[in-house]
């Protein structure tokens, strides 16, 4: 019964590889850096580089193995280091932005009007 469940499951693994490399290839194939940005075109490959390290450990631990000691799992680690650096710099960019010049405008506005009303009351 385990036995039949675990290669099930390795099977189901290897048709998931199958799909992401067909995945890969058209995405490399089509011009999507063309229509996305770069942090946009980062992201689907961390994406798809993180989804086939965490399908290569699986099969790892399918096939009996440690995955510790393959470089799977630092792999991992460096592509999931990646996403957070991308999910920062997501972030970054959504924080919001001061407009400079309006900012002048109000200061210098409202600086010129309470220095006109302290020589008024003089």
């Amino acid at each position: 019964m385990l036995d039949s469940t675990l290669s099930t499951i390795e099977s189901k693994v290897d048709e998931c590889r199958d799909l992401l490399e067909q995945l890969v290839e058209s995405v490399i194939g089509c011009n999507i850096q063309d229509e996305l940005t770069g942090l946009e075109y980062s992201k689907v490959f961390a994406t798809i580089a993180f989804t086939f390290c965490s399908l290569h450990y699986v099969q790892e631990k399918l096939n009996g193995h440690n995955p510790a000691d393959y470089p799977v799992s630092r792999d991992l680690l460096r592509v999931k280091e990646y996403m957070k650096e991308i999910n920062d710099i997501m972030l970054r960019e959504k924080r919001p932005r001061i407009n400079l010049t309006a900012a002048r405008k109000i200061v210098r506005s409202t600086t010129q009007r309470s220095a006109s009303d302290v020589s008024s009351q003089n």
